[in-house]
């Protein structure tokens, strides 16, 4: 179970965070929405460990995905070789294949990372997705910049991963077809 208790981070003197509670439970989800700058991506990033709190308690499990709005991929390396170091890390490369196909890859496979749009990069980097072991995914703005078809992929997967068990917990800027919780966090400006 992921638990999170009066959570508060400050970024400089503003408060981005404050007396922040939640809980989700193994086979559930949770969709934290609020406009640009209201601190979505930080309870992701806090939730991952890349970002330290002013104060709170957070239990989590420790296999964790987290996928950032930045996609993690070298520009230079195809879509399969990005691919294939990360599959690798999970000791899953047998399932590179399949992880191209479910996002519709494989005619963009040998293509350098860069050299597709910012809705193919998307999709390379959610298909990471398919050979995740962890039973926890942090997802940061994962319907971003994608077509309707990859969303209804996506949102199969993410269904999928929590009727097996796991745990699911997204940013989104836009409403989200998901049978999940809602956290809406306010700008502080």
């Amino acid at each position: 179970m992921i638990s999170v208790k009066n959570l508060e981070y400050r970024r400089g003197e503003r408060v981005i965070l404050q007396n922040l509670d939640f809980a989700v439970k193994p086979g559930a989800g949770l969709v934290i929405t609020g406009a640009n700058g209201s601190g979505k991506t930080t309870v992701l990033k806090i939730l991952a460990e890349l970002v330290v709190p002013l104060h709170g308690e957070i239990e989590i499990p420790g296999d964790i995905l987290y996928i950032g709005h930045k996609n993690a991929m070298k520009e230079e390396l195809s879509v399969l070789e990005n691919l294939e170091f990360w599959a690798d890390l999970e000791g899953n490369e047998i399932l590179v294949p399949a992880s191209l196909a479910y996002f519709q890859l494989e005619d963009y496979a040998d293509l350098p990372y860069k050299a597709l749009s910012h809705g193919l990069q998307r999709r390379a980097a959610l298909a990471r997705l398919i050979f995740s072991p962890q039973k926890t995914w942090l997802l940061d703005e994962p319907f971003a910049h994608i077509d309707k078809e990859t969303a209804q992929r996506l949102r199969n997967l993410i269904i999928t991963r929590t009727e097996q068990g796991g745990i699911v917990i997204l940013s989104s800027h836009q409403p989200v077809d998901l049978p999940f919780k809602e956290l809406g966090l306010e700008s502080r400006t």
